[in-house]
């Protein structure tokens, strides 16, 4: 049988044990105000080819005691992944 457990339940038996959710905090990506813009330089740039234009991107995995890196090649016209790697 199958029972439904409500959200505020659900959060008060987490906080009696102790346990908590691993999430990002609210407002994490937000800029703080010392922080210098720069500005976009593709602003108005047509992408009409491959291999115009790559970006790329690091991300963090967290594990249990530590964290892993993946980095990404992304080609903007395909929006393919054109290589990765993952590290410690």
């Amino acid at each position: 049988m199958k029972r439904e457990v409500k959200f505020k339940r659900e959060r008060r038996l987490m906080c009696l044990m102790g346990l908590e959710a691993i999430y990002p905090n609210l407002r994490l990506s937000i800029a703080a105000l010392s922080q210098q813009g720069y500005p976009c330089l593709r602003r108005g740039l047509k992408i009409d080819r491959v291999n115009q234009i790559w970006s790329t991107d690091v991300t963090y995995i967290r594990l249990q005691a530590s964290f892993i890196y993946l980095v990404k090649i992304i080609n903007w016209h395909t929006y393919y992944v054109l290589s990765w790697r993952i590290s410690s």
